[in-house]
């Protein structure tokens, strides 16, 4: 049985950057920031991704949240 769970805080996408109709072929993109309790840091730098075909994504978005979204990511429940 698996006892050393790690929590990680998904990032949320801008509005100006969210797909308009659904977000089936995108993805999110960021680096993890790994904790052993459930109130995590927030993520940095996450990117919109949308697949081509295979392997092969096109870089939608990139942004950087500011400090406010971070304090709202880093208090919201997991």
């Amino acid at each position: 049985m698996w006892t050393d769970a790690r929590y990680a805080t998904i990032p949320i996408i801008p509005p100006r950057f969210r797909p308009k109709y659904d977000l089936k072929g995108y993805h999110l993109l960021w680096e993890a920031v790994w904790h052993r309790t459930k109130t995590a840091r927030a993520p940095r730098d996450p990117a919109l991704l949308k697949r081509i075909g295979g392997d092969l994504f096109a870089v939608l978005a990139i942004w950087d949240l500011t400090p406010l979204e971070m304090a709202v990511l880093e208090m919201r429940p997991q």
